[in-house]
């Protein structure tokens, strides 16, 4: 392989890990996302363009998001649900520090969140 076709294989590589970011977030109430539910606690979450992954322990969603630029930074981790018939669902995660808010297109809902 010749030295050209290498460098450009690593740098699409490169490209390709630089582009996903991954972020924690405590979650403070159990919610579901996608169908599938999750228990309040420690999460990260990979966000790569129009996909974020959810992990937590061996719990592992995968889910569009939609990705906003508020004008300031955010102070604090804050998440958003939706809520109907006493149940959550994740709707949004604003991260502290970043200018980053995550919208999971799998949250809208009619009700209202909190």
């Amino acid at each position: 392989m010749s030295n050209t076709i290498r460098i450009a294989l690593l740098s699409m590589t490169a490209a390709a890990l630089a582009s996903a970011a991954t972020y924690r977030f405590n979650l403070p109430l159990e919610a579901t996302l996608d169908g599938q539910e999750l228990k309040a606690g420690e999460y990260t979450v990979d966000v790569n363009d129009t996909t974020a992954v959810i992990k937590g322990g061996k719990k592992s969603i995968e889910t569009k998001v939609r990705t906003e630029t508020p004008e300031r930074k955010n102070n604090a981790t804050t998440v958003k649900y939706n809520q109907a018939d006493g149940k959550y669902t994740l709707r949004e995660l604003h991260l502290g520090g970043k200018k980053l808010n995550l919208i999971f297109e799998s949250g809208k809902a009619a009700n209202g969140g909190l």
